[in-house]
């Protein structure tokens, strides 16, 4: 590679990071005047789900259940020998 290709990707990158750090600015500038509960938080655009899922504790304990029996299992099988 020759010094000019280098020199290029080096200006490409500060420009990119420069353009990230200028649009969060931005986007703080923009959210200054309202409260802090609805000022958006950059990555966080969802709220988080709250309720509670029965399909998904059920899951969750069928999940459990079997690592338990697997590890009794385990268990044993090392008692064995």
């Amino acid at each position: 590679m020759n010094y000019m290709e280098d020199k290029k990707k080096i200006i490409a990158a500060i420009s990119a990071v420069w353009h990230q750090i200028k649009m969060q600015a931005d986007t703080i500038d923009r959210n200054e005047d309202k409260p802090l509960a609805q000022q958006v938080i950059a990555g966080a655009m969802h709220s988080p789900e709250t309720a509670l899922s029965l399909w998904r504790s059920s899951g969750r304990l069928a999940q459990m259940r079997m690592r338990t029996l697997m590890q009794m299992r385990m268990f044993q099988a090392s008692r064995l020998k």
